[in-house]
């Protein structure tokens, strides 16, 4: 069977726009409450397993969505973050027509 051109289409599609749709729909509060409870039902699930109370299949989906998806939320935070500190290195920079004093040294631009 030949592989369908729509899921290849759908999963650039998710890899291109899902930092973009985690960035603009999470809180980093919210991020960790999930990574809180994503932790906390795959280890009570891994304890339980035995006991048979907690599916543990639930359990590992919830460390996947964890790993995946709170894991690129917070590197395309952090990305974004340091774009925005060197941005306002440069801005207190100034004009760079000015006269700029470094120190005791003066330099003429």
């Amino acid at each position: 069977m030949a592989p369908d051109p729509g899921r290849e289409h759908s999963s650039i599609f998710i890899l291109f726009i899902l930092p973009y749709i985690l960035l603009s729909g999470y809180t980093l509060t919210l991020a960790g409450h999930g990574i809180l409870i994503g932790n906390l039902y795959y280890l009570s699930s891994a304890a339980s397993q035995y006991l048979g109370t907690l599916n543990h299949s639930l359990g590992c989906v919830s460390q996947l969505v964890n790993w995946v998806t709170i894991l690129t939320y917070l590197i395309v935070i952090s990305l974004f973050q340091g774009v925005g500190k060197r941005r306002s290195i440069f801005r207190s920079m100034g004009d760079p027509r000015r006269i700029c004093q470094h120190g005791t040294t003066t330099l003429f631009v």
